[in-house]
């Protein structure tokens, strides 16, 4: 064989393995994207029928499954004071246990005004003291302080009564 046959054939060589390389990265994607889809319907079919499932919900459910409970009771409670940092009472009102709101919010108004009455900071910082599990709760002590330590906001301390129903479905309570 002659030094040009040799370079047609390591060429022709070369390309054969090139493309072979790209057949094997494409059905490894197809079969991480098959994998992926399995994943988004398990979600789906483990969520209750009466919640409307979203891309941004199902993927917070992957995250929620994938972390310690702690983490997810941390994820609830972060949830809750957002709406409260954004003035959001609404959405802080409907994460409340309905029993809860019975017997000391019976409307949002009542609850709005609760709120502005504990004076909290408009940037929170929350420390979580301990997470503890007793049954299907979870019973939560923080301590709330101002993230901005300039100001003169006294820390407070409360404790948070948690019931996990399914990811990302949950009530919660709080002692006044």
């Amino acid at each position: 064989m002659n030094k040009k046959s040799k370079i047609i054939l390591t060429a022709i060589i070369s390309i054969v393995i090139i493309i072979i390389g790209i057949i094997i990265i494409s059905i490894k994607n197809l079969n991480n994207e098959d994998n992926n889809l399995k994943d988004s319907n398990n979600i789906s079919q483990d969520k209750p029928s009466n919640i409307e499932s979203t891309d941004e919900e199902e993927t917070l459910i992957k995250k929620l499954k994938s972390v310690s409970e702690a983490e997810r009771i941390r994820t609830y409670l972060g949830k809750y004071f957002k709406y409260i940092e954004n003035k959001d009472y609404e959405g802080a009102y409907k994460l409340l246990y309905p029993e809860f709101k019975q017997n000391y919010f019976p409307n949002i108004e009542d609850y709005q005004t609760y709120l502005e009455q504990q004076e909290l900071p408009d940037m929170l910082a929350i420390e979580y003291n301990s997470i503890t599990r007793q049954g299907e709760y979870y019973i939560v002590l923080i301590t709330i302080n101002d993230f901005l330590p300039e100001t003169s906001f006294v820390q407070k301390e409360k404790q948070f009564v948690i019931k996990e129903n399914n990811y990302n479905d949950y009530f919660l309570s709080f002692k006044k």
